[in-house]
């Protein structure tokens, strides 16, 4: 493949990868479907096969653009600071809430929970009481 096609499927790449976050953000993953992603970013099925031929493979470039997506909005210094900018993300931050409805399907819960324990400073009991705290919180306040 010529360096001018390589750019192009490039760009094609990232045109369905941009796609498939603004649907999943949106509408939800489980909505996501290679026709409703073919119809938003103008690219083929077979395209779209041609770059992920299952849906899990979408799921893997994802990831990591939702985890960015959460983890700006929050605050890891302390459980308490924790706990304060996830309320504060579910209460004013549209993109926040639609990450965390959306994450469900593209984080394993024991991940995320781990990843959590892993950034949030403080003692280990204080953490995973603020974690299912605000897992609670979301429970009851996503819609």
């Amino acid at each position: 493949m010529g360096r001018s096609s390589a750019a192009k499927a490039e760009l094609t790449k990232q045109k369905i990868i941009e796609s498939a976050f603004a649907l999943t953000l949106n509408e939800g993953f489980e909505a996501l479907t290679f026709t409703k992603l073919s119809n938003h970013c103008g690219v083929s099925r077979s395209g779209i096969n041609r770059h992920f031929p299952k849906k899990n493979d979408i799921v893997k470039v994802l990831e990591p653009k939702l985890e960015k997506l959460l983890k700006a909005q929050m605050d890891f210094s302390s459980p308490s600071a924790f706990y304060k900018s996830w309320v504060d993300g579910l209460a004013s931050n549209s993109e926040f809430r639609s990450a965390l409805l959306a994450a469900g399907p593209i984080i394993p819960t024991d991940k995320g929970i781990r990843n959590l324990k892993r950034l949030i400073k403080g003692s280990e009991a204080e953490v995973i009481k603020t974690i299912y705290m605000c897992i609670g919180y979301a429970v009851v306040n996503l819609n």
